[in-house]
């Protein structure tokens, strides 16, 4: 089983950790009170990697770019929306 876990992208890990979280507090209610902390630092750990991950992502949007004329092109959209 720990094969099959390891070949899923961090995305599904997630998913599938969210969903059996959700169906355990469901079904368990109150029982699980014991499994709170690991709940939060679950939600703690999500929160920190949100912006380092979003960081990371821009950047390397922007630098894939094919030429500055694409770049210039999203700053007027991004100044535009900004506007507006």
């Amino acid at each position: 089983m720990l094969k099959w876990w390891k070949k899923k992208n961090f995305f599904i890990q997630v998913a599938i950790g969210a969903v059996i979280g959700i169906i355990i507090g469901l079904v368990f209610g109150q029982q699980t009170g014991y499994l709170k902390p690991i709940g939060h630092i679950f939600i703690r750990f999500l929160q920190t990697l949100i912006v380092p991950l979003t960081f990371f992502v821009l950047i390397d949007g922007i630098t894939n770019l094919p030429g500055m004329k694409s770049l210039k092109s999203i700053e007027v959209l991004q100044g535009v929306q900004i506007l507006s």
